[in-house]
């Protein structure tokens, strides 16, 4: 699922980005694990955790940032993460 708009909210605070994210259930786990894992683009400075990451419908819990990217001509930074779950509002 992506998340297009151009404002997305981080807790309680607003910057301009975008995220998308892929939920899997591993059912050969007893019981089915349900992984979590996705990118975030925004020019801001990200910390390596937090509580709630939320955009549109779509609302991201406990989510740790596990990798960053960024190029020498664009001020984005691409940020990988995963979350514990999700809620679609």
């Amino acid at each position: 699922m992506t998340v297009t708009k151009g404002k997305i909210k981080i807790e309680d605070v607003e910057i301009a980005g975008k995220f998308s994210f892929i939920g899997e259930v591993d059912r050969t786990k007893k019981p089915p694990i349900l992984t979590i894992s996705g990118v975030v683009e925004t020019a801001a400075r990200l910390p390596d955790s937090f509580k709630s990451m939320a955009g549109g419908r779509v609302v991201l819990f406990d989510v740790l940032i596990n990798s960053e990217s960024a190029g020498s001509e664009d001020n984005k930074i691409v940020y990988g993460f995963s979350a514990k779950r999700y809620e679609i509002r």
